[in-house]
């Protein structure tokens, strides 16, 4: 019998930050995989709304540096949707994004919008691997 312990694989995706336009998470190599499931955790949001917000979007490549990602849309292989923090009721909420397609590597990238204010945010996010080639994925360590 499968089961979600063995067959699961974690891993950061995206350390605790105080979000900014440059934020970037960690490239994930999807190879040996067959799905992907971004789960993000909100801490806190302050001063966030129509002028000064964040947006998290998932980005894909087929090449380690990432020099030629791009953004996954629905079209492309995004389970779900781009995460956007206008609002400050986001926070200690969790949001999910997979990813579902061809390119080995993806990672989670951070937009700030700005028009006026001074809105912040904090939050981290993991990425489960599931379907691995070999098994078992978890073996019970940290990584």
């Amino acid at each position: 019998m499968r089961d979600s312990y063995h067959g699961n694989f974690t891993t950061p995706a995206l350390e605790y930050v105080s979000l900014s336009h440059d934020a970037t998470g960690h490239t994930i190599d999807t190879l040996t995989y067959n799905s992907c499931l971004f789960m993000l955790h909100v801490h806190d949001v302050s001063n966030a709304g129509p002028l000064h917000y964040f947006i998290i979007s998932l980005y894909a490549g087929s090449l380690a540096d990432m020099s030629d990602e791009v953004q996954v849309t629905s079209a492309t292989g995004l389970l779900g949707n781009n995460l956007v923090l206008d609002s400050i009721s986001y926070a200690n909420h969790t949001a999910t994004m997979g990813y579902v397609s061809g390119k080995r590597y993806v990672r989670l990238k951070v937009a700030e919008v700005i028009t006026s204010g001074t809105a912040q945010a904090h939050m981290s996010a993991v990425v489960v691997l599931d379907h691995g080639a070999l098994q078992p994925l978890n073996t019970g360590g940290l990584v």
